[in-house]
């Protein structure tokens, strides 16, 4: 009697034990029949029958003295179920109990008032901390399952920053131990509704100290935070799980929505440009729909593919479609410590993404739009008619002059005088000629894009949800491009009960991609890009008859307006689904240990229309008489064709794990035990008609069904399927001294059995200094200090699919008899590798970090060093043909290492309303190819061990030439003569000719920057704000010339004036060589008729660029009306903003895109300039 007693007055005030269950959800009696048992003993007291079942069950029950006293039971029967003797029990008197783990149960009257709970408390009590007979977990059960009993306030205030008094909006507020909470509004101010009087109220925000408040019966309470600039405690993404900051051990990098949102709604993929440290991001193209940045982390590290693992909400999805207002936050994971438990994936680093989730309160509502202008960052300006006609002249005399001293007799110049004088004066009358801007009018275009976005955040302290729904409509520069995209989400959060939570996140997203049918990307002459360069600009639009003019290059004959606006179109539709479901419980009885399962199922169906007819143009042509027009067809279908492809993938994943997170004093413990089977594969098939009668009925039903228009069915699936099995181990004693280890057993099916499992373990550790006594003298200045190192291997099977099998090829013609009929025969295309495995990578990383002033400067500082073995490589060219044998096309042989360094330095201040951010990020990343296959005769300087990964290769140029005795005196060039103005191969070997063999050497380096650096800066005064983005790279190289291993020279219109009989812009034939201009920035000044071959357009060190850039990425200017105003328009927060994207670049370049792939490809579509408008406002 007298432990019970003492049990009940160490419960803390607001535990109001024995106030009615109100809204608590009762116990759930086990169903079915239960064998009874007659006891004997009757009429004892109540208390004196609770203590003999707490004996019998060997179980706590907590009851208030004054509830049971003067109660005798008189019947009573004991039950092998302790739920059905306890409602025996308790009943007769107006009685319940309620559940708090498998060992303790709480006893509370039924009908109550929750004042009379109140008054029935003892007055007398000691600290729950001070009760050793319950667990910690118990504890906390017992406080969340008795505050419900407690007098409910709706608690409202204002929480603003402690240095400047502004109002601080998106603080989250929560009651301790619950999930019940609201974020403040703009104007700093929250509500917090069902808040027991006594409970504790938890606030914080990133970027602040958070503070615990206790309630204390106040139903106002306003608070200041203290600002910091690095939260030591900030809640960081990691993998499966999240962890602080200040104790994590590996090397992660993360944004949120706010820096997201800090540009114009582009590709989520472009945006990370600069952000964050150890990331680096190229975007090659700008077409809508297709403008996926290429993203590298710490760089490049194996010859084959590159690209970092992207997890979205916890399973493997590309992220590039995604909304972003969708997102909460992203992390990337840079070392083995971090990406461990992804194994077999995270080789190249992992990117993890969050998406927003409801939080308990209102229901608030976001609305933001956005218009966007776009214009292509560059592309240079090419010759009008006249000054064409003039530049061409003058290239047609300097071949005249070249067949002169070669003893050759000259050929009639194309244009008179005259005729170029009346197209410069205006006077011109001849249908012939003509003046039109064919690059302007396919890439001067001004696009408008537009951007709009719902959401819905709120929920209860049980059931939470946010809904979005967002559209973008994205329109190209070139005519007939478009991107429409529609994204819908809804994610869920449901408490069950006290110990089982779900979420369910369903995903749908259409997208809708129009393009011309001879689209800008596409690698062919017929790319209206292209055709745009190759056409004449003293060609008229339209000949007198009325047919569209073509221009007759080596494009073919085109015309680059009629490509994309009558020769048909591209219309390609995917509409993608994404589905989450987890369950998570915690284990009664075990404090801190819970169980989750998730299971996904992703599915994407993809229709790809494309329709192309012919166009008739007319080409002028000259003869004998002069000019005259000739017909001719546009397209390579001389009839109409409909190609149509459909598509459909999946993925699926299931993944049951065990969690366990316990605190023992000073010692704290996190364990992670995860299976995961992930399982995908692809359906397709294509179909073909041509010769439709009617256009306007383009289905393939009704093209024509004549056998010359019959074409073949395609078909083709594929299936891959993953598993593995993860474990990590975290410990942390005092918050100072960090451990973690880590490891993946992981399956891939690209591999044989005997090789198809791989394991990938890791370990790290962390100390952090500033807690350690002998700091404290150094506090004021360093107030966090901490040092980490890692070390472990991952993984890669992106490597293609079943190449440990055989592959054959069935032949199209039949070629061998069997009785009386010829057969077709499969024949092998690629022989099986049986020893194809892994490739793996084993990282080193140590790291420090450093808070000063309260970290209101902060720095963090990576060193990395990885070796990356078992890279597959191709075996073509590596041995002799004399050797023989049937030799695997690809095996593990290759080995890359790299290292490098990455950092973030960040500072705020606030002073009164003025507030500011600076925070600048540098990574540097330096590869070498350890061991590759390589031709055991390929000289010295054309080997690419000991060098970088995709380091450039080509000729070898010493200036240009000046005199043709200059040129007799060199080294013959690969295929024919050379001329003065030509580029001076160097002839590496000395035996007086240039050859692709000898005379290859490096030239350059990657595309890929091994720097890339970004400064982002943010300042607020008042209701003003204000974010700008300068991004760099470095140590890069652009070449502007063509292909180097082949007789196929690549000349473009930035290395030979006319290429293809075509145009030139302005800086290529004005810094051209003539003998008036020896010290030409570029070759020879020609119109490509003289007899001589196209000897610069090889790729060859006279055309490499410095790749460097440095980039206005983005740039924001907001305002937010006043909160006065707002309040009495019911809203809590209005913007309104003015951004802008790639504004500025400063590089050496000039007519290119720094970040352009490489400009001899055919198709490339420039990046963007963007200027929008926006406002978003919430309710």
């Amino acid at each position: 009697m007298k432990k019970r007693i003492t049990f009940l007055y160490g419960l803390p005030a607001f535990m109001y034990l024995c106030g009615p269950p109100g809204v608590q959800a009762q116990e759930i009696v086990r169903a079915g029949q239960e064998q009874v048992r007659e006891a004997s003993a009757s009429g004892q007291s109540l208390e004196h029958r609770l203590q003999e079942v707490e004996k019998q069950y060997k179980v706590s029950i907590l009851y208030n003295p004054e509830l049971v006293s003067k109660k005798r039971v008189k019947d009573f029967r004991k039950y092998t179920s302790l739920e059905q003797t306890l409602e025996q029990l308790l009943k007769p008197y107006g009685l319940t109990f309620k559940k708090v783990s498998d060992s303790f149960y709480i006893v509370s009257e039924e009908k109550k008032s929750n004042t009379s709970a109140v008054n029935l408390l003892p007055n007398k009590f000691v600290p729950l901390e001070n009760l050793t007979n319950l667990s910690r977990s118990e504890r906390i059960s017992a406080t969340s399952l008795t505050m419900p009993l407690m007098a409910a306030l709706t608690v409202q205030g204002k929480v603003s920053d402690a240095t400047t008094g502004e109002p601080l909006p998106g603080v989250n507020v929560v009651i301790k131990n619950t999930s019940q909470g609201v974020t403040t509004n703009r104007s700093g101010e929250y509500s917090l509704p069902n808040v027991p009087e006594n409970a504790v109220l938890v606030f914080s925000s990133i970027g602040y100290q958070g503070q615990e408040i206790t309630v204390q019966n106040r139903s106002q309470i306003n608070i200041s935070l203290t600002s910091s600039s690095q939260e030591l405690d900030q809640v960081v993404v990691v993998g499966y799980s999240q962890q602080r900051r200040s104790t994590l051990t590996g090397s992660v990098a993360q944004i949120g929505a706010d820096q997201l949102k800090q540009a114009p709604p582009l590709n989520v993929s472009n945006v990370l440009a600069g952000r964050l440290p150890g990331v680096i991001v190229t975007q090659p193209y700008g077409q809508p729909g297709a403008d996926n940045a290429t993203i590298n982390v710490r760089g490049i590290s194996t010859t084959g593919s590159n690209a970092p693992l992207v997890i979205v909400d916890g399973i493997e999805r590309p992220f590039t479609a995604l909304d972003p207002n969708e997102i909460e936050t992203v992390s990337v994971l840079k070392d083995a410590s971090a990406a461990a438990v992804y194994g077999a994936r995270a080789a190249n680093g992992v990117i993890l993404i969050t998406t927003k989730r409801g939080k308990t309160g209102k229901p608030t509502i976001t609305y933001e739009t956005n218009f966007s202008q776009n214009t292509n960052t560059r592309f240079p300006k090419f010759l009008s008619g006249p000054d064409y006609m003039r530049w061409y002249k003058r290239a047609e005399e300097l071949d005249n002059q070249y067949l002169v001293s070669q003893g050759k007799t000259p050929f009639a110049l194309t244009y008179t005088d005259e005729e170029i004088a009346s197209l410069a004066n205006g006077t011109n009358q001849s249908e012939f000629l003509g003046n039109t801007d064919w690059v302007g009018m396919l890439t001067n275009n001004t696009s408008v894009s537009q951007y709009h976005n719902v959401s819905v955040n709120g929920g209860t302290d049980r059931v939470r949800y946010f809904t979005t729904l967002g559209y973008w409509n994205q329109n190209g520069v070139i005519k007939n491009t478009n991107y429409k995209r529609y994204n819908v989400r809804t994610n869920i959060d449901a408490d069950v009960n006290d110990f089982i939570s779900t979420r369910l996140d369903l995903t749908v997203r259409m997208e809708d991609r129009m393009n011309p049918a001879l689209a800008p990307t596409d690698q062919n002459y017929q790319n209206p890009f292209i055709l745009a360069q190759r056409m004449q600009p003293n060609l008229p639009m339209f000949n007198p008859a009325g047919l569209p003019v073509g221009g007759n290059t080596d494009a073919g004959v085109g015309n680059p307006i009629v490509a994309v606006n009558d020769i048909g179109n591209r219309n390609a539709e995917a509409t993608t689904f994404n589905g989450n479901l987890s369950m998570n419980v915690k284990i009664p009885g075990v404090q801190g240990l819970q169980a989750r399962l998730l299971v996904s199922y992703d599915k994407t169906i993809t229709e790809v229309k494309t329709f192309v007819e012919p166009a008739m143009l007319a080409v002028r042509n000259r003869n004998a008489n002069g000019w005259l027009w000739t017909p001719a067809r546009m397209s390579a279908y001389n009839v109409n064709n409909l190609i149509q492809d459909y598509s459909h993938s999946y993925r699926t994943t299931f993944q049951p794990s065990i969690l366990y997170d316990r605190t023992f004093g000073k010692n704290a413990f996190n364990g992670l035990l995860l299976y995961e089977y992930s399982g995908w594969g692809t359906n397709g098939f294509g179909a073909q008609a041509r010769n439709f009668p009617i256009t306007d009925l383009l289905d393939l039903n009704f093209g024509s069904k004549a056998a010359e228009d019959l074409r073949a069915a395609t078909g083709s699936s594929t299936q891959y399927k993953r598993g593995g099995y993860v474990g990590r181990v975290n410990y942390t004693y005092d918050d100072k001294y960090l451990f973690e280890v880590a490891a993946r057993y992981d399956a891939s099916v690209n591999f044989p059995e005997s090789t198809r499992w791989g394991f990938f373990p890791s370990a790290s550790l962390g100390w952090v200094l500033s807690k350690e006594n002998f700091w404290q003298p150094l506090n004021t200045p360093i107030n966090f200090f901490k040092l980490r190192l890692s070390a472990g291997k991952l993984g890669n099977d992106v490597v293609g699919i079943y190449q440990y099998l055989n592959s054959f090829q069935l032949r199209t013609t039949p070629t061998v008899a069997i009785g009386n009929q010829v057969v077709s025969t499969l024949y092998n295309t690629a022989p099986a590798n049986p020893r194809i495995t892994w490739e793996e990578a084993t990282m080193y990383n140590g790291g420090v970090e450093v808070g000063l002033w309260n970290s209101n400067l902060s720095l963090e500082v990576d060193y990395f060093y990885k070796v990356t073995s078992n890279i597959l490589t191709g075996q073509s060219g590596v041995y002799a043909p004399s050797v023989g044998g049937n030799f695997a096309s690809t095996v593990n042989a290759g080995k890359v290492d790299n290292r490098g360094v990455d950092l973030q330095l960040a500072y705020s201040k606030k002073h009164n309303k003025l507030s500011y951010k600076i925070i600048g990020n540098f990574t540097y990343a330096h590869n070498r190819v350890l061991r590759i296959n390589e031709s055991v005769n390929a000289p010295a300087a054309q080997r690419r061990v000991g060098h970088p990964v995709n380091t450039k290769f080509g000729f070898l140029v010493d200036g240009l030439y000046q005199t043709q005795e200059e040129v007799d005196r060199g080294p013959s060039f690969p295929y024919g003569p050379g001329a003065p103005g030509y580029v001076k191969y160097v002839d590496l070997n000395g035996d007086g000719k240039i050859s692709f063999e000898q005379d290859v050497t490096r030239i350059g380096r990657s595309n890929t920057p091994e720097i890339m650096y970004g400064l982002n800066l943010q300042a607020g005064y008042g209701p003003f704000d204000f974010s700008a983005l300068l991004q760099g790279a470095a140590r890069s190289n652009v070449i502007l010339a063509g292909v180097y291993n082949s007789g196929v020279q690549g000349n473009t219109v930035y290395t030979q004036t006319f290429a293809g009989n075509g145009n030139s812009p302005y800086f290529l034939v004005e810094d051209s060589w003539r003998p008036d201009n020896p010290n030409a920035k570029y070759p020879r000044l020609t119109a490509n008729k003289a007899g001589l071959t196209n000897q610069n357009g090889y790729q060859n060190s006279f055309f490499v660029r410095d790749g460097s850039y440095l980039r206005l990425k983005s740039l924001q200017i907001g305002y937010s009306l006043p909160k006065d105003f707002l309040s009495r328009l019911k809203i809590q927060q209005w913007r309104f903003y003015a951004a802008g994207s790639n504004l500025l670049t400063f590089d050496k370049i000039k007519y290119a895109d720094p970040e352009t792939p490489s400009v001899v490809q055919a198709g490339f579509y420039p990046q963007q300039r963007v200027f929008s408008i926006g406002t978003n406002i919430t309710f």
